[in-house]
């Protein structure tokens, strides 16, 4: 029983290194996240089942993350979203805007429950949606279908996008300058950072914080690099190994048979996610002239898919990783607010029923 499970753990993930390293050997942009989710889904489909990770995969992988942003965070970032403010509101608004949208026209048009629709379209929530579902009447396995689909498609459709705007030199450039130029010893700097990260994700449990692996190790992480700006860095192997475990997450959590029940809501769902990701990246387009923030910065900021995953990827292309944060943040904030207020309307309305 215990080889068993073992081997369910440790075959994807030496097959998601393998496929990965191959895809980076050929220069496929973000190749680690990219590489591990394909082979998450096909191994999922050799299995016939869902073979999800143990969580304490995912939460590490969220917890590099954090670590990492926090290494290429800086208050200017603050600054930036602040003077942008009314742009960055408004692109904010349109794309939560088109989200709940593309929920509404799934249920019109598939018959399923509107609120299992708009909560399996709001995105950057993707488990916390799922976990909440069950409160509000709707259905959890269809939540999970709707918002996994949707990361999936963004996660392989947006790096690659993105990428084509990221000059080579540039990501080369800021994958060399965040080891060499640190005097901490290596064991001392991974011991630090795992203490941090550790920190991190006890602190978002205790403060249940949004996407808490991720926000808490950013915020413990903020510390470390604030008090000691020029002694600790995040290795680039810790960053290669959070895409892996995000991308083959995800992946690993694909579930076939209920694509199969659900073809016409997944049909839909795939047809509306290629619109909102062209309406997205047009939206942080228009956000880069506006603002002259670099285009990958602003495409990666405003496209639909979950805070780590797009975290990740800016890192990765070397763009301005705070900024995406910043931006990222304030879009999860404005979700909340949404979600509570959608949970409150519903509570109103069954009470008014009874």
């Amino acid at each position: 029983m215990l080889m068993s499970r073992t081997r369910r753990i440790v075959e994807p993930i030496l097959l998601a290194g393998a496929g990965s390293f191959l895809l980076s050997m050929l220069h496929v942009p973000v190749a680690w996240l990219i590489g591990s989710l394909m082979v998450g889904i096909g191994y999922t489909l050799t299995q016939g089942r869902p073979t999800p990770l143990p969580p304490v995969f995912i939460t590490v992988g969220k917890s590099l993350v954090g670590i990492a942003a926090a290494a290429r965070f800086s208050p200017d970032n603050l600054m930036t979203a602040a003077a942008y403010a009314a742009p960055l509101l408004t692109a904010l608004g349109i794309t939560g805007g088109l989200s709940m949208l593309n929920g509404y026209l799934i249920s019109r048009w598939s018959g399923i429950g509107l609120v299992t629709c708009l909560l399996g379209a709001i995105p950057g929530t993707a488990s916390a949606n799922v976990a909440i579902s069950s409160e509000f009447g709707a259905d959890p396995s269809i939540v999970a279908i709707l918002q996994y689909l949707r990361l999936l498609m963004v996660v392989l459709l947006v790096p690659a996008m993105a990428s084509l705007f990221t000059p080579d030199s540039v990501t080369s450039n800021r994958a060399i300058s965040v080891i060499d130029t640190h005097v901490v010893a290596l064991a001392l700097n991974l011991a630090v950072l795992g203490i941090c990260s550790a920190l991190g994700i006890w602190m978002g449990k205790k403060l249940r914080l949004p996407t808490k692996e991720f926000l808490g190790s950013f915020v413990c992480g903020l510390g470390l690099f604030g008090m000691f700006p020029s002694q600790y860095y995040v290795p680039r192997p810790l960053i290669v190994i959070a895409l892996l475990l995000i991308g083959l997450s995800a992946g690993l959590k694909f579930n076939w048979q209920h694509m199969v029940k659900l073809r016409k809501a997944v049909l839909l769902e795939i047809i509306l996610v290629l619109f909102l990701v062209a309406c997205c990246l047009g939206i942080g387009y228009e956000f880069h002239r506006l603002t002259h923030v670099d285009l990958t910065t602003a495409l990666l900021a405003f496209a639909p898919g979950g805070m780590e995953a797009m975290i990740a990827t800016s890192n990765q292309l070397g763009s301005d990783t705070g900024l995406v944060l910043t931006i990222k943040f304030i879009h999860q904030m404005l979700i909340i607010i949404t979600v509570n207020s959608l949970r409150s309307y519903l509570h109103s309305t069954q009470r008014a029923g009874h």
